[in-house]
């Protein structure tokens, strides 16, 4: 940006009519704007609808948090007992918790891309 400070206006404008006359040497298809207005559309849907799913994930981890916060400050005891239950069950749970994030991402992200796919292929179609 500095070398253009001692360009003069009129220089300015002959590199510009110069830039802007001549042929390029590539050529823009014909459906370029729908391509890049559907590719992006797409990039907007997938970063909001995974934003959406990492705000509902963390949500759902922090109320989870403060229900075991609470139960271990009410009453070690029963803390004990559902830790115990815990070690035991573990792989249950895992599996459980794997499932529920992953029809939580499905919900919250996949249907919704694929959703999209389908009205944008029936709209240009």
């Amino acid at each position: 940006m500095e070398q253009h400070k001692n360009i003069s206006e009129q220089e300015l404008d002959l590199l510009l009519d110069d830039a802007l006359g001549s042929e390029s040497d590539f050529i823009l298809p014909a459906d370029f704007a729908e391509q890049l207005s559907a590719r992006l559309s797409t990039q907007i849907l997938w970063r909001q609808s995974m934003q959406e799913f990492f705000l509902y994930l963390a949500a759902f981890l922090a109320i989870a948090g403060i229900a075991v916060a609470t139960l271990f400050w009410m009453d070690t005891a029963i803390w004990y007992q559902i830790t115990s239950f815990f070690k035991q069950q573990y792989s249950l749970i895992i599996g459980i918790h794997i499932l529920l994030i992953f029809v939580l991402f499905t919900d919250r992200v996949l249907l919704r891309y694929f959703h999209f796919r389908l009205n944008e292929k029936r709209y240009y179609s």
